[in-house]
């Protein structure tokens, strides 16, 4: 095992399969640039104070259901 951005990886792993690995995973999550915000897995959309605001109150209005 090799320590790598703070996490153990296993020595098979190269550099490369990490960044194939992160590469593919942005595509399956719609992130086409950076940064991206996610509240609870979705992407924030409105990056202004009012809109994380908006987002985070709603989420919380979910989980008191």
């Amino acid at each position: 095992m090799q320590i790598l951005l703070g996490f153990l990886i296993p020595r098979p792993l190269a550099a490369g399969s990490l960044i194939t690995r992160d590469v593919s995973n942005r595509k399956k999550m719609g992130v086409r640039g950076i940064p991206k915000v996610f509240i609870n897995g979705k992407i924030l959309k409105k990056r202004s104070f009012g809109g994380f605001r908006e987002m985070i109150e709603a989420e919380l209005k979910k989980r008191k259901r």
